[in-house]
Formats: structure tokens, sequence, C-alpha cells
């Protein structure tokens, strides 16, 4: 298998994620559009389909991503992360790119959130009040 698609999303698009509807809502989308597809090009090329990966992209620093988030007209500004806690732009790449030549499905999302997702199953609504508050201590808005 040498052909890959790579989508770009987020992580924001495997869990809901507080201040971020709309964002959620697309990332969401790219989700099941890759994992769509997926299946789409395995009944039309069988074992030949492309690689599909898709990238949960981790907060990077030292880029203009996720600087200038869109307020929607809120009163309030949106949650920016802690840009300390963020990888590099580097050691991101070099991950990024084994990861697409290996082709892996599924790639940048924490190991906290790999954990998350299929508790989520189980214990939603635990899960909502962990996640919330997890952002609220770890994300902060500008006008605070």
């Amino acid at each position: 298998k040498q052909s890959r698609i790579v989508i770009n999303s987020s992580v924001s698009g495997l869990i809901g994620v507080p201040y971020r509807t709309i964002y959620c809502a697309s990332k969401h989308a790219l989700t099941g559009f890759a994992n769509a597809l997926r299946i789409e090009l395995l009944d039309t090329y069988g074992e030949d389909s492309p690689v599909i990966s898709l990238i949960n992209f981790p907060e990077v620093a030292g880029t203009a991503l996720n600087a200038g988030r869109m307020d929607f007209g809120a009163e309030r500004p949106p949650a920016e992360f802690d840009k300390s806690k963020a990888l590099s732009l580097s050691t991101t790449c070099r991950q990024l790119m084994t990861a697409i030549a290996a082709g892996i499905r599924h790639w940048g999302e924490p190991t906290k959130v790999s954990i998350l997702l299929p508790l989520y199953g189980l214990i939603p609504n635990i899960l909502d009040k962990v996640i919330l508050k997890t952002v609220q201590k770890t994300h902060y808005r500008h006008d605070i």
C-alpha cells in the first residue's frame, strides 16, 4: 500500500470540548468522513485501497495554529490552550511523518483521550464533568 490520504482534524473530533461547539461539530464530521471513505475505498479497491490517516493534531507550540479562534459574536472569547504544555513544531512534524509513513489510521490524540474514548459508552455523564473541569484548568480566557 503506497498511497496515503491524510485528513487533518483535531482531538475535538473525538470528544466534545466545551467552549468549542461549532469547531467540534466540524471535526466530528471529518472523523465520520474519514471512516466512511476508508470503507468505500476498501469496497472499490480491496487490499489495494489507500491508507486513510486521520490526524488529530495535538496542540503545537511555535505556530499560529489556534492563534485567533473565532468568537462568533460571543461576549467572551473562546478558550485558548496553555502553550507551555504543547509539543514543539519539529517534534510534532517528525512524529507525524513517521505515523503517516507507517500507515497509522489515527494519530495525535493524547493517551488520556485514547483512554477516555472507550469509557464514554459506560460513564458518559461522569466523563463530561471530568472533561469540563480539565478544560477549565488547562485553558484560559483572555478576559479573565
